[in-house]
Order: structure tokens, then sequence, then C-alpha cells
């Protein structure tokens, strides 16, 4: 570390300064007024599990970027307890055997309430009724703890249950459980964290009646949580509730009130940031303010110290995977808006935040780590918001699970942040973890410069590009004058390419590709200089989904605007409530509003005074049919028809109906690609799964939307409902990030590339495309040619926009691209599903949908109008794979019924993958959809 840079930290302690950090701070001040007044102060404050000595290196890094932007950077270091707080008194409880007896008892109990599939009907409430105490000791040991049964908190009906969380005759039974236990009445006495409640004074008998009754607070607090939509999972709601009992919470609870009045204390008027206030309102430039963590708190007491002090400055405001309570940012909102320019946030998708163990936080030793990793599963911000704030689940800004719909969430602070502000940035894969936000060098950069770009996709949600600063571009560079062995040609394009790692470079037909991003002089320029390099734009794809719901952005509620909650029920024809279903409004503007039904089936937008919703959309998950309404029927009430599964054949009427009466085979040993948005179902076996994303691939079996799923379930389904080929092997390769809604990004065509030559790699027989861009992308095209040149079918999705411009690459002449038609009575008529149907239909109601692509290029069409398949839960990556079925329409629909065709027809090919076999199947599809349709010689025009 040089003087230089250690001199840019400023260190404070119960809110004054260190000795020598206020001559430290002047002279950095006078730097500023002397040498870059015009340059952008940039005030950053580092998290709560940093000492000072981590706080100097943080600058180390931090400060050559801010400075490349235009920054002039100011680091505050403060003092925190919190890490030693985690290490000598969590971990006291991880490393207990008789807490940990105590968990597997509370677990059995907790899985038997909510409901699992192990209940007998006939046992009543004793212990054989429950799952076997050493399947639960077992399943602590998992990774994720316990993620057997995590799939048991996100039931429908969970938050439904009616009565208390634990009734009388309950009671009596975990109390025998937990009283009778051998094992944990000897392991008690010499346990340290358990004993923490009694006295010596204290009988034992007493000290086992309280902590049984301790253990039963335990269970209902966790079982309360679950119903009522505010747990983090049965493993971690269990070991939280535990740990606020046994008296953990209040310790955490103290040591983080400690740490929010640090920052109370320096933000005085004659503390340290009064005075650096009084310096930032000499100079011209705007402050941009960072925290990082409880540095959120620190960036918030600062704004309100320049409000009290009745300062002129307005502030930009980075927060990194903030600590801070929706109420508070909420405040700050309403209080101090003049005040607040961009206000910019990124964070980790929940995906991650859920697999960042409170573990793995810098300072905790390693023996540790390795040790007490079943001890809590989450982030640091989760147990902050389980453990140390008053109330469990108390909604933190940073967590992007209280972005999402949530019955404790602010509804200003969502509505700021929302999809399609341009404010959220949130992290959806990779090796990020809480701690090492703070080194997105290329986000921080584009805070100092312009507001951080946004993307909205078709559907109106918003998508990190990830691009370094807000100028550049993804750009894929194919070296076509050398082989890869051969080395790079200049040391230009060697320091170039020298940030690529090596999963970041691909073959290329042979060549070498590497995924760079560039301002636009900076392509130009390396095209000019390198001639033997070919630049092409990475091109965003997009899933061929149904356009009958339009494209939108989410309206974006100014603090000024008078809000009024417009309450719309959502039930089945028994007039149960449906929980998750999403509806979306749109005023006569055209401004769109979403939210998801509750518990009781009741979905609450809040829309401005005055405003007409008009038309409303009713979209389930899963089990039912979509609707649209225009307008609202009057008792805003909303009946949904459940879906027509099929008869004992237990296959869809789609595949039924393209089948014919052909005899096909069931896919065995045939290899299926779907590159889309990741699979995960209990009826679909994946063989392998890997997400190919920025460049960067790992091990992956997640679905981040539900369409991967679904796609594949109509080729491979092995039970519910049948696919065409269920014993065919599926190899699912995600190149679509989640978004905070919960649905797919855009996929670039660097990673799709990437992806179909694994597939080839692999071996499979047929590769599924349901996605599509209207523009060309030479690097996909490549790929795709030697798909054909190994002899494996690449199936695309025409696309959904109704023209006869087929999209890219379905356009290709090495692949097959697919349409959708629709056969009239196989949805209510009154579903979305009918929207699909032309002006004019043939006497047996079978069309072309609407949305499909028809050009010249579309070899096929097949049914994509209200196909039945799998569906996948909202992502959670502790719990089970989703085993739902749901309706769904687009030429993504249409495409996986050839594909599920084709892994039908290939094993009585009886022939090694080659083209000549290619050759032969094409054949043998053409013979089998031209005959299907015949009948209806209108439906391709």
């Amino acid at each position: 570390m040089t003087g230089k840079q250690n001199q840019l930290t400023l260190e404070t302690v119960n809110g004054q300064w260190r000795p020598g950090q206020e001559a430290r701070f002047e002279t950095l001040m006078a730097q500023w007024d002397t040498d870059d007044l015009k340059a952008r102060p940039v005030v950053h404050f580092h998290g709560g599990l940093v000492s000072y000595e981590d706080g100097s290196i943080t600058a180390e890094h931090l400060a050559e970027p801010y400075k490349q932007a235009g920054g002039f950077p100011i680091f505050f270091s403060w003092g925190s307890d919190l890490s030693t707080v985690l290490i000598n008194n969590v971990a006291d409880f991880g490393r207990d055997p008789a807490f940990r007896r105590l968990l597997a008892r509370l677990t059995q109990f907790v899985v038997f309430r909510l409901g699992g599939s192990f209940r007998l009907a006939d046992a009543g409430l004793k212990e054989q009724a429950l799952v076997p105490l050493a399947e639960v000791e077992a399943q602590l040991s998992a990774s994720p703890p316990l993620a057997a049964y995590e799939h048991l908190v996100t039931e429908p009906g969970l938050v439904a249950l009616g009565g208390p969380a634990i009734d009388d005759e309950e009671y009596a039974v975990l109390a025998g459980l937990i009283a009778q236990d051998s094992v944990l009445e000897a392991l008690h006495t010499d346990s340290k964290v358990l004993n923490a409640p009694a006295t010596l004074k204290v009988l034992p008998a007493v000290w086992w009646a309280g902590l049984v009754a301790q253990a039963i607070n335990v269970a209902g607090a966790t079982l309360k949580r679950l119903r009522s939509g505010r747990g983090h999972g049965l493993h971690a709601t269990l070991v939280e509730e535990a740990l606020r009992v046994f008296g953990v919470r209040d310790l955490c609870a103290a040591t983080w009130t400690v740490m929010k009045k640090e920052a109370a204390d320096a933000a005085q008027e004659k503390g340290p940031y009064g005075q650096l206030l009084t310096r930032l309102n000499d100079g011209a430039a705007r402050p941009l303010l960072v925290g990082h963590s409880a540095g959120s708190e620190h960036v918030i007491e600062l704004i309100e110290l320049a409000a009290r002090m009745k300062l002129n400055i307005t502030f930009d405001v980075a927060m990194i995977a903030p600590a801070s309570t929706h109420d508070r940012v909420a405040r700050l909102l309403n209080k101090h808006a003049e005040r607040l320019g961009q206000v910019h946030l990124l964070g980790m998708a929940d995906v991650l935040e859920q697999r960042d163990t409170l573990l793995r936080a810098p300072g905790v030793p390693e023996l540790i780590r390795a040790a007490l990793g079943w001890l809590y599963p989450h982030s640091l911000l989760y147990f902050v918001s389980g453990v140390c704030e008053a109330e469990a689940d108390t909604p933190l800004v940073g967590l992007q699970r209280h972005h999402l719909p949530h019955p404790a969430s602010h509804p200003l602070v969502q509505g700021y942040f929302a999809q399609g502000t341009g404010r959220t940035v949130w992290h959806g894969s990779g090796d990020w973890t809480h701690g090492s936000l703070d080194s997105d060098y290329a986000w921080l950069s584009a805070q100092v410069q312009i507001p951080t770009p946004v993307v909205l996709t078709p559907n109106g949600e918003q998508m990190d590009l990830a691009q370094p600063v807000a100028d550049k571009k993804r750009y894929v560079a194919v070296n076509r004058d050398f082989a890869l062995m051969n080395g790079l040609p200049a040391p230009d394009l060697k320091d170039l390419l020298a940030h690529a790692s090596d999963e970041n470079v691909l073959m290329h037909g042979g060549r070498q590709a590497a995924l760079l991003t560039l301002t636009d002089e900076e392509a130009t320029d390396l095209r000019a200089r390198f001639s033997g390099v070919e630049l092409e734009e990475d091109v965003p794809h997009f899933l061929s989904r149904s356009p009958l719901v339009p494209p939108f952005t989410v309206h974006n509620v100014s603090n000024a605007q008078l809000l009024q909650p417009v309450n719309i029920t959502v039930t089945d024809p028994s007039n149960a409530g449906i929980a998750g279903v999403k509806v979306l409004a749109f005023s006569g503007s055209g401004a769109a509003f979403t939210t998801l039904t509750g518990a009781k089936g009741v979905a609450t937008l809040q829309v401005p005074i005055g405003t007409t919703l008009d038309p409303v959309f009713v979209l389930p998950r899963s089990g039912f049919y979509a609707q649209r309404f225009s307008p609202l029927p009057p008792t805003f009430t909303v009946v949904l028809t459940p879906l027509a599964l099929p008869g004992p054949s237990q296959r869809d009427w789609s595949t039924e109906w393209i089948r014919g009466q052909a005899t096909l085979g069931d896919g065995s040993g045939v290899k299926v690609a779907v590159v889309d948005t990741g699979v995960c179902h209990t009826q679909l076996k994946v063989t392998q799964g890997r997400w190919f994303l920025n460049g960067k691939s790992e091990e992956d079996k997640i679905d981040v939307d539900g369409h991967g799923t679904h796609v594949a379930g109509v080729i491979a389904a092995m039970a519910q409902v049948l696919g065409h080929a269920p014993n065919a092997e599926l190899y699912a390769a995600r190149v679509f990030e989640q978004t905070p809604n919960g649905e797919a990004a855009g996929a670039f065509s660097y990673d799709i590339a990437r992806a179909i030559r694994w597939a080839v790699q692999e071996g499979c027989d047929v590769i599924n495309l349901s996605l599509g861009s209207s523009t060309y992308s030479k690097v996909i095209h490549e790929a795709c040619l030697e798909a054909m040149q190994a002899g494996a079918l690449v199936v695309v999705a025409s696309g959904n926009d109704g023209s006869v411009n087929v999209n890219y690459p379905a356009k290709l002449p090495e692949v097959v691209a697919v349409g959708a038609l629709g056969v009239q009575g196989r949805y209510p008529a009154d579903s979305l599903h009918a929207r699909a149907e032309p002006q004019r239909v043939s006497a047996q109601g079978v069309y072309r949908a609407v949305f499909s692509n028809h050009g010249p290029e579309v070899r096929y069409l097949a049914p994509g109008v209200a196909v039945l398949s799998c569906m996948a839960d909202p992502v959670n990556p502790a719990a089970a794979c989703g085993n739902g079925v749901a309706a769904m329409d687009g030429t993504s629909m249409a495409a996986p019924q050839i594909s599920g065709l084709a892994a039908a027809i290939i094993p009585f090919l009886q022939q090694q993958r080659s083209q000549a076999r290619l050759q032969a199947l094409v054949v043998k599809l053409d013979q089998m959809v031209s005959t299907l349709l015949k009948p209806y010689p209108g439906i391709c025009k």
C-alpha cells in the first residue's frame, strides 16, 4: 500500500476523528481545493464487517477506478465489532451438539406441521408419523441444509392454513418429543448455548421445562413466519428464531444499534461529517455518496445532516447491497427528495443472496467456515433482516426479495427502485458475494460518470448489460488470420484481450473468439489497426413467448402523486383465492401497474387517484388459463378456469394432435439440448445443466423464468403431461439471467453460440432454440453450421411478431424454423389464448396463430397456443424443483413439438449422428407434418 493511497482513508471512532485523522482530512481537502476543485467528490463508506486495515485495502483498490472515472475519492473508515460477535457467539451454536439435536427435533415437528408426503393420515400426532430423526440429522449436513424439505414452504396452500401455529395437542406432542429425548437430555448438561438462559440456582427439572417452552416458541414463531410469507426458507427461519429465543438476537441487535449510532454520532455539525459537508458546499461538482452494506446508514445520516445545516448540496447516491430498512429509505425519499439527484442500487439477485453463506463473510477463520457451513445458509443481509432487526424479516433495501411482492415492504421504496426505472442492477450469476460487490469497478465507475445504462426487453423487464461504463458495448472479436495455437498477432491486441479469462475464449470455426467491451471509438480503432480481426456487436436475443401480453414498462409513481388502492380478487370456481397470480393492468395513457395476489387471492395495485384500469391481464403461473378483461368485472373479482389436464394417455392435446397416427419411440438414447432459461421440474430428468453468461460457464440446474422448463416438458416430460420423448436425455443450457420480478432478461449471441457448441460437443442429437432476434449474428450462424455438420438438428422458433420477417437464427438455412398454429376448442373461448385466433378460422377450427412469424423460411407449423406442459416454481436455490403445469402460447411452444418429434423418430433411423442421418430425419419430419396439414390448405398462407 502506498502512502499516498493510505492518505485517502479517514478514520473515525465513536463519531469522532481518530488521533491524527483530522489533520489528514485537512490535507486531503486542501489537495481538492487547489488541484482538483472541478473533480467530482466521491465519498465512500464501507460495510460493517470491515476493520480499519481492511478499510485501507478497500481504498487502495477503489482509488484508481474512481480517479480514472473523473472522481476525487474520499474514504471514511469506522470501527465495527459485528464480525467478532458473529464469530464468537453465532459460531458457538454451530459447534454445540445439543443445539443441533434440538434443531433436528424442531425440524421433525415443523416439517410435519407443514404437511409433507411422509405424513401418515391414520397415525395422529405421534413420532411414527414424523420424518425419521436420523433422516433429519443427515439432512442438516446436506448442502444446503434441509434442502429435501424446503419445497414445503412454497406450497400454494401453506399460508391459507387456519388455526393457531401450534394447538394444545401439538404442543403436548412437541413437548414430549423434547422432554423424552434422552440423548438431548444428556447433551444439554455441557451445552454452552442452551444453558445460557439458566442460572446455577435453577433446579435441573425447572430448567428442562423452560427449555421445552423455549423450543416450542421457536417452532411456533417459525411456522407463523412461513405461513405469512415472512420466512427465509425452512432451515434459515428455524435457526433465526432459535437465535432470537436463545439470546443471540439481543447481542446482535445491540451491536447493530451501536453501528448505526456510529453513523449518527459522526453526523454532527461540528463532527467529521459536518466538517466534510462544509467543504463540499464550496465545490462546484455534485458529490457522489457510496455506501456498502451498513455504509448506507452513513450516507443517509450525511444527507440528513446537510438538511439540518441548510446547505445547498444535491447528492447522487450509489447504494451497494444496503443494509438500511425500507422504512429508513422511504423517509429519506419523502423528506429529502429535493437533495437527491440520481439514486442507484447494486445488489445480488435472490438466487445468489441465498447461496452467499454468512460464514463466508470477511474475517471468519477458515476452520470455522469449514465446520459450520451447515449453520446458516444465507447472506449477511438475510441474517440482519432475520436476527438483528427488531422484527424478523424486516425489509432491507439491499435484499431483492423485498423488492418483489412482500407483505411488509414499503410501496414507495418498491416503486422507486422498480424494474424499468433504470435505478437498479441485480447480479444474477457469477461468483459475487455480499463482500465482493464493491469490486464491481464497472458499475462504480459508471456512477461517477453518468447514470447506469438500462435496456428494456420487449416485455418491459430490466436487464443488466454488465457493461464496464455507460458508453461501451459488448462485441465478439474473431481473428480469421491465425489458428488458436499460433498466439496473438500483436502486443496491442494481446493487451486488449488480457482481461478475457480462458473461459471467455471459444473456438470459432477453428479460430479464436473473445468477448470484449468497447466504445464506438475503440471498436473503430481496432478494425482499422487489425484487418485480421472480425468484430461484431454481441446481439441480445429474447424469448419467443406470446405477444398476447403487450410490452410494458412498469409505471414509476412520483412522490407527489396521491394514490388509491385497487383490489382485484382472483379465485377458482369454488371461490377459493389463488395466491401468486400476476396481475398486470394498463391505464388509458398506457402506464402499467403489476403485482402478485397474496394468500387470499387479492392483488392490490397502488395507482394515482382517478386512474381507470383497462385492459387488465390475470396471468397465473400454473394450474389455470390466463384471462384478459376490458374492462374489469364490476365486482373486481376474477374467476379463473382450471386447466383441462390430459386424459389416460397423459399427453396434452397439442402433442397428441401433431403425432397423429404415427408410431413413434420414447426417445431412448437420444440427447436433446434446450438452450433457454434453464430446466427444473420433478417430471424432467436433466442429464447435464450449465449456464453460459457473460462469457463464463458453470454447472447449473435452475430455471430463472419457467420458459425453459415448459419447452423441455413438451419434449421429454416423464409424467403428468407426457412429452414426445420421455426417455430422452435432456441437456439444459441456461443463457438468460433473471430480472428482479423473476422473469428472464435477454441472452447474448456469444453465450448462445457457446451453448450450441457445448451441446454439439456433448453429442446432442437435437438442439432447441425458442429464442430470437431481428439482428443477424455470425457467431451464432457458425455455431449452427458446426451443429449441422456434426449431424445435429437445430430447431428454432420463428418469432412472435405476426410478420413475414422471420427472426434470426430461425432464418438461417442450417436450421429448421417453426411457426405456431392453434385449434379452437382446446382452451376456453373467453381465455387470453383465444386472442391468438385470426378473424377467419377454417371450418375444422385449425389456424395459424396471429402472432406467428410466417415467412418463406418457416419449414413447419406446430401447435403453439394453450400448450400444456411443465412449469418450474419461482427460483429458490434451497427448494426442490416445481411440479406445476401451465398453458403457454408462442412459437417457443411450437418449436419443441418438432424437437420432441425428432427425438421420438431418431431411434427408428438406427444410425449414429451424421449428416446422412440428419437428412433422413428431416425427410421423415417433412412427411409427417405435410400429411398432417394437408387437410388445411389455407393455414400456411
